[in-house]
């Protein structure tokens, strides 16, 4: 087997992917491992440049919520996450970082549904079926990026 790069190396790789198509959607990659390696400042300036280009990905966002919260930036992320929740209510890792910020308040539905407004509780995270799948995920990313640290 090579040698497994390191986070600095896979950074830069991200960086040239980056380089060579602004567009592409692997910024969400690279923000992602410059705020696992203790980055938040470069992972909110490349989730800022990407999302010029995509402006409504959730993924993104969700991910900027989430360094905003690393920031200690609470109140930009509970508005950030506020959106991205009424926009995809199924998105259970928004909801659980804005459980997270602090948040208990009102998330509007999204657009053509009845209610305007509902509250987020512990009862908007799904059952255990869902949780467990999240939670083996979150494992399984822990886990690679243990192995990629080496």
């Amino acid at each position: 087997m090579g040698r497994v790069p390191d986070q600095g190396e896979i950074i830069a790789a991200y960086g040239k992917m980056l380089l060579k198509d602004p567009r592409s959607r692997v910024f969400v990659s690279m923000a992602s491992v410059c705020l696992r390696t203790g980055k938040p400042r470069l992972a909110l300036d490349v989730l800022e440049k990407g999302l010029k280009h995509h402006p409504n990905m959730t993924s993104a966002l969700t991910l900027k919520g989430r360094v905003l919260l690393a920031m200690g930036r609470a109140a930009e992320a509970e508005e950030l996450l506020r959106r991205v929740a009424a926009d995809d209510p199924e998105n259970l890792l928004a909801v659980r970082l804005l459980a997270r910020a602090g948040t208990k308040g009102a998330i509007a539905e999204p657009a053509g549904t009845a209610g305007a407004e509902r509250t987020a509780t512990e009862t908007d995270v799904p059952e255990a079926p869902h949780d467990e799948a999240v939670e083996t995920l979150e494992r399984w990313l822990n886990n690679a990026a243990r192995m990629v640290k080496g």
